[in-house]
């Protein structure tokens, strides 16, 4: 996804009062607006003069079919042996939205156009049961949006608008070494191992 470090960070209100992030990079500036709306707006502005919007909302089952889609994506690109089909994806996604467990969230530009997505769940920390951790289950910026600093923007907004100060665990398999990367550069690092013999 994006191979780019943060190097600045400050917040402040601009002239309406609205409170501004401001994220300085080695290439680009992001801002995030709060905004009176469901969710906030991240806008990527590279030194090309390219600007993205990107919002966070809840995913309905109208987007079933395309979540079912990115997933497939997802599971070829990590390497995964999922061996589900088109429709037991989608059969998954409704059961995810339709209960309680499961958090399903799309990222979207300003056309509507779907960016990526993600599923997580808030838990009890297994050793601090006062304490809530999300788990990321699944989280996937489609191939033509990454390298473009997308997907740390997408995390960025998602932990802000849903995650709070909680932490955040999230699993990467071994086959999947750019996923690994990402994660990294956004801060994330190894707690364990998962090893298995055939």
């Amino acid at each position: 996804m994006d191979g780019q470090s943060w190097c600045q960070a400050h917040s402040a209100r601009d002239a309406s009062g609205c409170k501004v992030l401001s994220i300085t990079g080695l290439r680009r500036v992001c801002y995030v607006f709060s905004q009176a709306s469901l969710s906030n707006a991240f806008f990527c502005r590279y030194k090309e003069g390219l600007a993205v919007e990107i919002v966070v909302r809840q995913a309905t089952e109208d987007d079933v079919t395309e979540l079912a889609t990115l997933n497939k994506r997802l599971v070829v690109d990590q390497g995964s042996r999922n061996p589900y089909t088109a429709s037991e994806y989608e059969n998954r996604f409704r059961d995810w939205l339709r209960g309680d467990e499961w958090n399903v969230d799309i990222f979207v530009d300003s056309e509507g156009v779907i960016l990526g997505y993600a599923v997580y769940t808030v838990q009890q920390d297994y050793y601090y049961p006062d304490q809530e951790v999300v788990y990321l289950r699944q989280f996937y910026i489609d191939r033509p949006m990454r390298r473009r600093g997308i997907g740390t923007a997408a995390y960025e907004l998602l932990a802000k608008e849903r995650f709070g100060d909680r932490e955040v665990a999230v699993d990467v398999l071994a086959t999947n070494p750019d996923g690994q990367k990402f994660w990294a550069h956004i801060g994330f690092t190894p707690y364990f191992t998962s090893m298995k013999k055939r």
